[in-house]
C-alpha cells in the first residue's frame, strides 16, 4: 500500500474505531515487556499491561515505555492535565498531529527513562475488533526469534497453530524478526453479540499469555441475489472470509460482469487512452510487480507513468529495468509526498483517462478494460469498483470491499479505494487534482469533489488487489487518523454550504408543511425557522398539531399563530404521532401536496424544492423522502449503518436496520433509489395519493407502525412508487421530546409505555375515538 492512498482504517474492518487498549498497544509508544518489568505489580493484577496502564498507571504518572514519558507530557502540556486525560492515548490521537513531544530534550532527561534489564520471557497478545471475525494474536519469548506453536481458545474449544506469520509492528518493537503472529477466522455462531471467554496460551509451556472477555457483533450480509448484494453493500462494504456459497455466486456474477463489459470496451469504435499514475517510494523490492500487473492488461492503448517519490533504495532501477515503451519515469529528486507525486503524474498524462495504482498493489489483467466498458456503458465521467483484501503473504484474500454508489454514506466514510478508480482527464483538471495542503484521507477528497463535479458511478467489479501489511512505510501506520478525516469533512461541508446558497429553492406550487409537536420547544423553533423563507414567500402553509405540550411551548404556537404565520390545532391530551399527522392534513388546504415533519427535523433550504421535483418527475412517484442526516455521535448511527464515523453526519435514510431498499440499478450514479420503507420523519406526499390512500392508520399505529402500513398500502395497493431523493436533506435532532416524556414525572412514565413501548389506546381514549383493540395485540 503506497503512501496515501486510502487508509487502513478506512478499508480493513480491524480498524474501525479501536479500544483504548488496542489503540495503546498498536502504537508502537507503549511497551508491554518494559512496563510489566518496570513495574512488577502488574503481574499480579491479573490484567494485561495495558490495562493496568489505563486504569492504573497512567493516572499515578507511570510511563507506558522508554519512548514516551507521561509525567513529563502532562507537566509540559498542562491542558492535557486539565482535561484529565490519559498522557499517552493524548499524544497517539491528537499530541503527534499538533507537534507535541513525547520525551523532554535528551539532557533533561532522567537516567531512570532507560528500559530496565529483563530476563526472557513469554509475550504475546489477543488483538480483537468486534466488527471483524477474526482473532489476531502473538506469542514470542522475548529475545528468540524462533516461531512457537500456540494454542487459542475459545469458550473452551481449542484450535493450534504456528505463530509464524510476519508483523511490521512486532519487527519495529524488537519482538525478534516479526515472525511470530498468527490469525484464526471467528465462526459465524460467536458473531452475535454474546460474551465469550477468549484465552492465548503457549503451546509448549502451557503458560497463558493472554485472556479477553470479548463479544462480536459483526452484522450479517442478509443476501440471497445479486440485488440483495447490491442493496446490502448501500449500507455494509464488508464481505469477509471465510465465503459461504452466497458470496461465491454473487463473486462469479462480478466475474461474468467484467467479461462482458472488457468485451463490449474491446470490441467498441473508440479507444480511449489510459494514462496510469504509480507513485512509488522505497518500493525496490515489490514496484516491479505492480508495473507488470500493468504491463499485462488487455487493454491496448495505456500509458504507465511511475514517479518515483525521492525514493533513497533502488526503487527507480527497478523501475528503469522494464523495457517498455509505454513506462515512463518522473524522478522528483527529493520526496514531496503522495499528493505531489500523483500530481506530477497527472499533469504529464497524456490519455483520456486517468487511473491509479500503488506500488504494492495489482490488477487482474481485465481491469482497465472492464473499467472502460463499464464507464461507457454509464455514460461516466468517473468509475470506481471494489477490492480484495490481501494480508501479508496470505494465499487467499481475507476480505472483499464494495459499495454500491450511496452518496450519504460515502460522505461519511470512504469505501471507493483510488486504486480502483479512473476519472475522466478533463474532470481531472477541472477538479484541480489531488489537494497538497491535506496529509491524509486524500484519495476520499479527490473522489468525493469529482463525484460533485461529473457523473461518477459505482460498478460491481473486484479485479482489484489491495495488500495489507508488506511494506514498512505505508500511511496505515499512523493512528492519529480522525482529525484528518474531520478536515475532509469540514472542507465538503463547505463546499455543500456555498452550493446550497446557488440551489433552487423555490417551489412550484404551494405546499402544506404538517407538524405534531410535543415540547422541545428549541427544536421546534430550528424546524421553523429552516421553513420561514419558504412561508415569506407565500410558497408554504405551516400546520402544527400540538400534543398537549403547555407551558411556554403553547405560549409560543399560541403567539406565532396570532400572527397568522401557523395554523395551530391543539389538543388536550397526546393523541401522538398518526393521530396528529390526520388532524393537521384534515385542515390543510386541500389541493396542497404535504410535507410531514417531526418537530425535530431541520430541512436544509433546498430541501423541499427538491421533494417536490422527485415527486413530479420520478416514476410513479408518490412519496419523496430526503437525507435523514444523524448529527455527530448520535449511538443508533451505526444500527442502520453499521460502517458510519460517528464522529461526522451520517444519512440514514437508507438502512441496514430497516432493509428498506427496492431496485437499485447495476451501474449506480448516486441519484434517487426506490424504498420499500421510508419513517415518517420527513416526507413529502402527493396530495392525490393522499386523497387515494387516505390517512395514517392511527387506530393500530399510535405512535409508530403507521408509516409501515401507508408505505405498503402505496406501493402494494395503489401500485406507486417511494423515492429517496439524496439531493434533499434534513438533520434530524432525534427524539428530544421522547427522552422529556420516557422522564416525565407528570405522566409516573405511564404515556411513555403506553405510547412508545406498546404503541396502543388506553381504554378510556380508544372508546372515546371509536376504536378497538385487535386481537393480535391484547397481550
Amino acid at each position: 500500500m503506497a503512501e496515501g492512498e486510502i487508509e487502513l482504517s478506512e478499508v480493513v474492518p480491524e480498524a474501525l474505531p479501536l479500544s483504548d487498549e488496542e489503540e495503546l498497544e498498536r502504537s508502537g509508544l507503549f511497551d508491554a515487556e518494559w512496563y510489566r518489568a518496570r513495574y512488577p505489580d502488574v503481574d499480579r493484577m491479573n490484567i494485561s499491561p495495558a490495562r493496568h496502564y489505563l486504569l492504573i498507571g497512567g493516572r499515578v504518572g507511570r510511563d507506558p515505555g522508554p519512548a514516551f514519558s507521561g509525567e513529563w507530557y502532562l507537566r509540559k502540556y498542562p491542558d492535557v492535565r486539565r482535561a484529565r486525560a490519559n498522557a499517552l492515548l493524548h499524544y497517539i490521537r491528537h499530541g503527534k498531529a499538533e507537534g507535541r513531544k513525547p520525551l523532554p530534550p535528551e539532557e533533561n532527561r532522567p537516567k531512570s527513562a532507560a528500559a530496565p534489564k529483563t530476563t526472557p520471557r513469554l509475550v504475546g497478545a489477543l488483538d480483537l475488533n468486534k466488527r471483524t471475525p477474526i482473532v489476531n494474536g502473538w506469542v514470542a519469548m522475548k529475545g528468540d526469534p524462533a516461531p512457537r506453536m500456540v494454542r487459542l481458545v475459545i469458550d473452551g474449544v481449542s484450535w493450534r497453530y504456528l505463530a509464524s506469520m510476519f508483523r511490521l509492528d512486532l519487527q519495529r518493537a524488537g519482538i525478534g524478526e516479526g515472525n511470530h503472529a498468527f490469525r484464526h477466522t471467528v465462526a459465524t455462531g460467536h458473531l452475535r453479540g454474546k460474551t465469550h471467554v477468549v484465552e492465548l496460551y503457549d503451546d509448549e509451556t502451557g503458560v497463558r499469555v493472554a485472556r479477553r472477555e470479548f463479544a462480536w457483533d459483526v452484522q450479517s450480509n442478509r443476501y440471497r441475489s445479486f440485488d440483495d448484494f447490491l442493496r446490502t453493500s448501500m449500507t455494509q462494504s464488508m464481505i469477509h472470509a471465510p465465503f459461504e456459497e452466497p458470496q461465491k455466486r454473487v463473486f462469479a456474477q462480478m466475474d461474468r460482469l467484467a467479461d462482458r463489459f472488457a468485451a463490449e470496451a474491446l470490441g467498441a469504435a473508440e479507444r480511449p487512452r489510459v494514462s496510469v499514475v504509480m507513485p512509488v517510494y522505497n518500493r525496490e523490492k515489490i514496484v516491479g510487480e505492480a508495473i507488470r500487473s500493468v504491463l499485462g492488461q488487455t487493454w491496448p492503448e495505456l500509458e504507465l507513468i511511475v514517479v518515483d517519490d525521492g525514493s533513497h533504495d533502488g526503487s527507480a532501477d527497478a523501475v528503469r529495468a522494464f523495457d517498455d515503451p509505454r513506462l515512463r519515469l518522473i524522478e522528483l529528486g527529493q520526496n514531496q509526498g503522495h499528493s505531489a507525486a500523483r500530481n506530477a503524474g497527472g499533469r504529464a498524462a497524456t490519455g483520456d483517462v486517468v487511473a491509479y495504482l500503488d506500488s504494492d498493489n495489482s490488477w487482474d489483467s481485465r481491469y482497465l478494460a472492464a473499467m472502460l466498458g463499464a464507464m461507457r456503458a454509464g455514460n461516466a465521467d468517473a468509475v470506481y469498483s471494489g477490492f480484495w483484501i490481501w494480508r501479508g503473504d496470505d494465499n487467499a484474500p481475507s476480505a472483499l470491499r464494495y459499495g454500491h454508489f450511496h452518496r450519504g454514506a460515502l460522505e461519511n466514510r470512504n469505501f471507493a479505494d483510488l486504486n480502483c478508480f479512473m476519472l475522466r482527464r478533463d474532470l481531472l483538471q477541472q477538479v484541480g487534482g489531488f489537494d497538497t495542503g491535506l496529509r491524509r484521507f486524500v484519495d476520499h477528497d479527490l473522489v468525493l469533489r469529482a463525484s460533485e463535479e461529473g457523473r461518477m458511478i459505482s460498478a460491481p467489479l473486484a479485479l482489484c488487489h489491495y495488500s495489507v501489511g508488506r511494506t514498512e512505510n505505508a500511511v496505515s501506520d499512523n493512528h492519529t487518523l480522525s482529525p484528518h478525516a474531520r478536515k475532509v469533512n469540514h472542507r465538503l461541508m463547505s463546499r455543500k454550504a456555498d452550493a446550497l446558497v446557488k440551489a433552487p429553492f423555490a417551489l412550484d406550487r404551494p405546499v402544506s408543511a404538517v407538524i405534531p409537536n410535543w415540547r422541545a420547544l428549541p427544536d421546534l423553533k430550528e424546524c421553523l425557522a429552516a421553513m420561514e423563507e419558504l412561508r415569506v414567500r407565500g410558497d408554504l402553509e405551516i400546520v402544527i398539531v400540538d400534543n398537549e405540550s403547555g407551558g411556554e411551548s403553547v405560549e409560543f404556537l399560541r403567539q406565532r399563530a396570532s400572527e397568522r404565520r401557523i395554523r395551530l390545532v391543539e389538543n388536550e391530551a397526546n393523541f401522538g404521532f398518526s393521530y396528529a399527522v390526520n388532524q393537521g392534513a384534515e385542515i390543510a388546504k386541500a389541493d396542497r401536496d404535504l410535507m410531514i415533519l417531526n418537530n425535530d427535523a431541520i430541512l436544509a433550504r433546498n430541501a423541499l424544492h427538491e421533494l417536490q421535483r422527485g415527486a413530479d418527475e420520478l416514476p410513479k412517484a408518490a412519496i419523496t423522502v430526503p437525507r435523514q442526516v444523524l448529527p455527530p455521535g448520535q449511538e443508533t448511527m451505526r444500527a442502520h449503518m453499521p460502517e458510519s464515523d460517528r464522529t461526522i453526519g451520517c444519512d440514514v435514510t437508507i438502512s441496514h436496520h430497516h432493509d428498506n431498499l427496492g431496485d437499485v440499478p447495476l451501474l449506480h450514479d448516486g441519484g434517487p433509489v426506490e424504498l420499500v420503507y421510508a419513517p415518517f420523519f420527513a416526507v413529502y406526499v402527493r396530495r392525490d395519493v393522499w386523497h387515494e390512500a387516505g390517512p395514517l392508520d392511527a387506530e393500530l399505529g399510535r405512535h409508530y407502525r403507521s408509516d409501515w402500513l401507508y408505505c405498503d398500502l402505496v406501493r402494494r395497493v395503489l401500485g406507486k412508487k417511494i423515492w429517496y431523493v439524496p439531493a434533499a436533506s434534513a438533520i434530524h435532532k432525534v427524539q428530544a421530546a421522547t427522552g422529556e416524556l420516557r422522564t416525565s414525572k407528570a405522566s409516573g412514565g405511564s404515556s411513555f409505555e403506553m405510547m412508545f413501548r406498546k404503541n396502543r389506546w388506553d381504554d378510556e381514549t380508544a372508546g372515546h375515538l371509536g376504536y378497538q383493540r385487535p386481537v393480535w395485540d391484547r397481550d
